[in-house]
């Protein structure tokens, strides 16, 4: 029997922007990189229901779910720990996390399982016996260029010692690009997906070749928005299309860029800025296009209140 010691697991009441820097001439990490714009996707919630639905079969609407608090105190050491995405079932103590990883991590069992205890600590007391614990369902969508070999829970990292039985640990559920055919993934229909594809790709006859299909059935705004993103803000697929960059820039957005909604501009050019000040007048212009208060807060993530403050200085 295992026993986690309560303690006072602090919560975050505003979630830190999410910021994709433009870093189109310095060597960097490609997999921080890539990273950063698959929490772009799954920050959507019908980005969310779909990959629930097209990897799970679990069928959830967009209604009942709620972006959650991602980042934990833990008690031994007073650390903090931040998951890359957490939602909530309205009413329900369920949650659903998900890990993204670009390279395979071997300690993503020990991870996961101290995410999973920070989520269950951060509800509040029980104050009945019949009282249901939170349910956590723990996801890993790997990325990675090789395929994910790591354990998916402790205990099969655990040896055997005079008989005693191995622990029981949570175990993840993972989604690996490499067993997934790029058919499979195209029928999604969804940015997501697309953007899987899209980093599978080694050439840039490949990558062109998906391009080229995309645009030819007529993308949807989730599909413009993973071509978009992946062309102006991953390093590896902006080589690989090379001269051919500003092209497909055009042919997704229109050369006036109405091939875009407001909503995607939007998202673009926050995208493209990488000050808390940048991030502001987005919200100012969005606020000028007199677009929901709920697609604001998701762009920005700024505060209610934030919100509130910009709307009196742009009256």
């Amino acid at each position: 029997m295992v026993t986690f010691t309560k303690g006072d697991y602090e919560k975050y009441n505003t979630l830190y922007p999410l910021k994709i820097e433009k870093e189109l001439d310095k060597d960097i990490e490609t997999h921080q990189y890539i990273d950063k714009i698959y929490k772009v996707f799954l920050d959507d919630k019908t980005e969310l229901v779909h990959f629930m639905k097209n990897f799970f079969g679990y069928i959830i609407k967009e209604k009942d779910v709620e972006i959650y608090n991602r980042k934990f105190i833990t008690e031994l050491g007073f650390k903090v720990r931040e998951s890359d995405i957490i939602y909530k079932i309205k009413n329900k103590e369920i949650f659903i996390l998900i890990e993204i990883q670009s390279t395979v991590n071997y300690k993503m069992p020990e991870r996961m399982t101290e995410y999973c205890v920070c989520i269950i600590n951060s509800r509040p007391n029980k104050q009945s016996k019949f009282r249901k614990a939170p349910i956590v369902f723990p996801v890993v969508l790997s990325v990675a260029n090789k395929k994910w070999d790591a354990s998916l829970t402790v205990a099969q990292e655990q040896d055997e010692y005079y008989g005693f039985p191995p622990l029981e640990y949570p175990k993840y559920n993972l989604v690996d690009v490499q067993k997934l055919t790029d058919e499979e993934l195209l029928e999604h229909r969804m940015g997501l997906s697309l953007a899987m594809v899209i980093e599978k790709q080694k050439t840039d006859e490949d990558v062109i070749k998906i391009f080229d299909f995309t645009i030819k059935r007529e993308p949807n705004i989730y599909e413009r928005k993973a071509m978009l993103l992946m062309a102006r803000h991953y390093k590896k697929v902006r080589i690989l299309l090379g001269d051919k960059l500003k092209h497909y820039e055009e042919l997704i957005m229109g050369k006036d860029g109405k091939g875009m909604s407001n909503f995607e501009r939007v998202v673009s050019r926050i995208l493209e800025d990488k000050e808390a000040e940048g991030v502001m007048k987005v919200a100012k212009e969005m606020i000028k296009n007199k677009m929901k208060d709920e697609d604001i807060l998701k762009v920005t993530h700024i505060s209610k209140k934030e919100l509130e403050n910009l709307k009196l200085q742009t009256v």
